[in-house]
């Protein structure tokens, strides 16, 4: 009877041993099976996640492509604003020169006429002569000047 008790006993225990060992892989297997469902999903944000880096990557290339294209284009207007200055310089230069120039031909012909003037200085009074030749003329033409005009010629006279 003791054996019997004893058989008993290693099969209660074998029995129990296996409902555990079926409860730990009941248990161990609804573990993996929500690792894998854990993992699906992480698998899934991993991907959405990896695209929205990927995109704002991509975004971040354009904008930095932008930039480089925005730069070259005010790296070009630097250019042609220095190329306007120079341009811009010459052209004063070259208008302060032409000045420079006629402003000596200028100087030089004034001089020029400032020597001939004491020549034109001693010759005839244009104007006088012409007055003279108005008023003779008048004379002639009306008969006996008046007496406004006698003194006009009286004045005339004594100037030259």
């Amino acid at each position: 009877m003791a054996w019997d008790w004893a058989a008993y006993s290693v099969a209660a225990a074998c029995l129990a041993a296996a409902a555990a060992l079926l409860i730990a892989a009941v248990a161990i297997g609804r573990m993996l099976r929500r690792w894998d469902a854990t993992l699906a999903r992480l698998e899934r944000e991993t991907e959405t996640t990896l695209a929205q880096w990927r995109r704002l990557g991509s975004e971040a290339a354009d904008a930095a492509e932008r930039c480089r294209r925005g730069l070259e284009g005010f790296e070009r207007l630097a250019e042609g604003g220095r190329a306007l200055g120079a341009a811009a310089e010459k052209a004063a230069k070259t208008a302060a020169d032409a000045v420079s120039r006629w402003t000596d031909r200028v100087g030089d012909s004034l001089a020029a006429e400032e020597k001939r003037t004491p020549r034109h200085a001693s010759g005839p009074d244009w104007a006088e002569m012409g007055m003279s030749l108005w008023q003779a003329l008048r004379q002639r033409l009306a008969g006996v000047p008046n007496e406004g005009e006698a003194s006009r010629d009286g004045d005339a006279d004594e100037e030259r």
